[in-house]
This record gives structure tokens, C-alpha cells and sequence, in this order.
């Protein structure tokens, strides 16, 4: 029996059981001795006058019944007591009125409740002593061996060296099932030094008039649409300038001190997104290909046997066309010159869920949106059909260091979509 997930339901399933399960350990360790008629005394019915706050953010809710949370079957740590713990307790609009799980089939609802037990590791040494994690980190650094990213050399006088650190990351296929576990070495970019060990940062992407005049011609012309994505693409950037990088945690070479000579760009570095994009132009340009003048990530190539358009945003590619042998051709040709990954037709890019009907193409930002709200802190909210309040206040609003900032990264992403 087969079923699918989307990732905006993958997304969901994750938050409500992380912060049901990171609410109730908070509230067993915060317990203590309670007395009738104190404060702490919650013999009697409990009910919450609105969402729960902490440090000025609106938190997460709790899920409204214990159908929603099948906590038998949650992985345990040593916690045998999550069977036992009663229904918890809900906020005033709780995200399971709106959306929930009690309507998933039973091998979905199974899927969902052993998705948890693959952790991100909190450190490298936590990562070594797993198998997955561990190989996962030797793949990454049998690419970045492979690519003579750089050389173990002594560090020179006067000169400093970038720190680095791993990142983890779970990926996911399109249906929902764990793809791979994936461990990137991420080069401290904060601490390089302009005019030391880097200069220009520009780097062009597609803008987003530019995919959506992609895909109107694609519903209209009734052309294909394909993705591809470049594997370490960062990997492939050749750097002008001089580097010097400090070994990867774990992974050191015992004896003289030494730190990694860099030959070619790397994750993390304030260059790598330039350097990536002018190698994948010359590639590109090399194959006949012309980039627009009104979008440099739009490159296009038009012979007699039709017209072949790609659309580039970092490492992800878009291929349209009515040239079914030459868009073949240039997978091929980017497959030799990279590492690159075919998936299929396009299904999600730049926040926007995409789905192919006769008729056109359906779009949705569910993902994003839920994203945000998570991000946010307010997807506990109760939903308004107009963000203005009803009565306005005429007291001062005071806004915090913490709150400008949240406020503005809202107002990007939303800019952004």
C-alpha cells in the first residue's frame, strides 16, 4: 500500500508532535508540591483565557484532543511516562481545529509517528558515534577530496584562517520518506576580511517575475517543465582570492599544525555564491546558450530543432522547452560538467508547490505560509479575516530589539513570496 505525503503536511506533522512533546516535558520538569487553593493547584478544571506567551512571542499551541497525538507510539527517552500522561491541556485556538491528523489513513498514520526517529545530531562528536551520521560526513568529505577543494599546507605568517563547522540536515523525497541523511561542511564566512580574503559577494539569481512569466509561458505554450539540482554546486567555484580554512572538525590530520589551502570555493564563503554562478555561465554559454538581458539567470537557445530555456536559482535549475532532444542534450551536458540530480517534472521551487493538471498548473504557497507562521511564533494565533484590530488602542506600542527584528524578517518574507 503506497501513499503520499506533502511537505507541507510532513512540515506540520513534525511541529505539532515536537512541541506537544517539548510542552509537556517542560510542564512535568516546572511540577512541583501543590496545596489546594494555590496557584499550582490544578485539581479542578483548567482553562486558558488566550495563547500561551513567552518572552513577548505568541507560542505554539497544543494539540486539541489526544487523538491528534497517538503518544504510544512516539520514540521514547527513557521517558516511560508519555503513555500515561493525560490529554494536554489546549490554548484558546488551537492549530488542531484547523488542521489536524485524525483523518490520516492507518499506514499514514503510522509513517508519521516513526518519522521521529532519526535526531540531528548537537555536535560532531555526537554525529561520529551514529552509522548514518557518521557516513554521511564521509561522503561529504570524499567529495570535497575528490574535487582538490584544497590543500593541507602550513598557515603562513600574517595571515588568519576561517573556522568551519558541520551542518545537519534530513532530506526528504517528494512523498514524504526519508531520502538521506546529509552532513555539509560550512566554511565561518562571518569571519573572513574584506580586501583579505575576499572581494565581490554579488551573485545573480532568477528573480521572481521572471518565474512567473516562465510558467504562464509554460501553461501556454503547453511545454514541459523539469528540475534539476546541482550537487554541491558551491563545490564547483573556482577562488581568485587567497584562503585559508581550518581543518574540518573530526576529520583533522594529526601531527604538524596545518589548515586547508582553498582551491576552490566552499559553503559558507562570502564569494561561493559568485564564483558558483560564473562557472555555471561559462558551462551554459559554452553549449549556445544566451543569457537574457533582462534576467541573467534566464539563459535560452534556439535552434531549428526549437528552443531550449533555463532558469537558474543557486543550485536549482529550471529546463522548458520545445526541443525534447536538445533539453535532453543539456542534462546531459550539465551531468558531465557537475554532479546533478533529475527530479522529474517541477513540484516546488522558491516556496511556490507546484501541480501539473491538463489544463495548467496549480500553485500553492501552503508550505511557506505555514513556515512562517511556525517561525513566527503565531501559528497558535486565532485566524482574523483582516490583520487590523478591530478597536485601536491609544497607548504607546513599544517594540524591543527582538521584536523590530521579527517584524522585519516577516515583512521580507512575505516581499520575498
Amino acid at each position: 500500500m503506497s501513499f503520499v505525503v506533502s511537505p507541507a503536511e510532513y512540515m506540520l506533522v513534525q511541529y505539532l508532535f515536537g512541541e506537544y512533546q517539548r510542552d509537556r516535558h517542560q510542564r512535568a520538569r516546572a511540577s512541583g508540591p501543590t496545596f489546594p487553593g494555590s496557584r499550582r493547584d490544578e485539581s479542578g478544571p483548567r482553562r486558558e483565557s488566550g495563547p500561551r506567551r513567552y518572552e513577548g512571542r505568541v507560542q505554539p499551541p497544543l494539540l486539541a484532543s489526544a487523538q491528534d497525538t497517538p503518544v504510544n507510539q512516539l520514540p521514547t527517552t527513557g521517558d516511560t511516562s508519555a503513555t500515561a500522561d493525560p490529554a494536554p491541556v489546549s490554548t484558546a485556538h488551537p492549530l488542531a481545529n484547523y488542521v489536524s491528523l485524525h483523518r490520516l489513513t492507518p499506514p499514514l498514520y503510522a509513517f508519521v509517528t516513526s518519522i521521529f526517529s532519526i535526531f540531528i545530531p548537537n555536535s560532531v562528536q555526537e554525529a561520529l558515534t551514529h552509522p548514518g551520521w557518521r557516513a554521511a560526513m564521509e561522503d561529504e568529505m570524499r567529495a570535497l577530496w575528490a574535487n582538490q577543494t584544497w590543500d593541507l599546507v602550513p598557515l603562513p605568517t600574517g595571515h588568519t584562517s576561517v573556522s568551519c563547522k558541520w551542518i545537519f540536515v534530513v532530506k526528504h523525497a517528494a512523498d514524504g520518506i526519508v531520502d538521506r541523511l546529509k552532513a555539509r561542511l560550512v566554511a565561518r564566512g562571518f569571519t573572513q576580511q574584506h580586501g583579505l580574503d575576499y572581494e565581490e559577494t554579488f551573485s545573480l539569481v532568477a528573480k521572481l517575475n521572471t518565474v512567473r512569466v516562465l510558467l504562464s509561458l509554460v501553461v501556454h505554450r503547453h511545454w514541459p517543465l523539469y528540475q534539476l539540482d546541482i550537487k554541491n554546486a558551491f563545490l564547483n567555484g573556482d577562488l581568485q582570492e587567497t584562503v585559508y580554512m581550518q581543518q574540518p572538525p573530526g576529520f583533522e590530520t594529526t601531527g604538524e599544525s596545518l589548515v586547508c589551502h582553498l582551491r576552490k570555493s566552499i559553503y559558507g564563503l562570502k564569494q561561493s555564491p559568485r564564483a558558483w554562478f560564473e562557472k555555471f555561465s561559462k558551462v551554459v554559454c559554452a553549449s549556445g546558450f544566451t543569457p537574457s538581458s533582462a534576467d541573467f539567470s534566464l539563459f535560452t537557445r534556439h535552434r531549428s530543432t526549437g528552443t531550449v530555456i533555463l532558469l537558474v536559482y543557486v543550485d536549482d535549475i529550471l529546463i522548458t522547452g520545445n526541443d525534447t532532444t536538445g533539453i535532453q542534450q543539456i542534462k546531459e551536458q550539465l551531468n558531465s560538467a557537475f554532479q546533478t540530480k533529475d527530479l522529474g517534472n517541477l513540484r516546488y521551487f522558491l516556496g511556490l508547490e507546484v501541480a501539473r493538471r491538463s489544463d495548467g498548473l496549480v500553485l500553492s504557497q501552503r508550505k511557506y505560509c505555514m513556515g512562517l507562521l511556525h517561525d513566527a511564533g503565531y501559528s497558535g494565533c486565532k485566524p482574523a479575516e483582516t490583520p487590523m484590530d478591530a478597536i485601536t488602542s491609544s497607548r504607546p506600542i513599544v517594540l524591543t530589539l527582538t521584536s523590530c527584528l521579527q517584524i522585519r524578517n516577516i515583512i521580507d518574507a512575505w516581499l520575498g513570496s
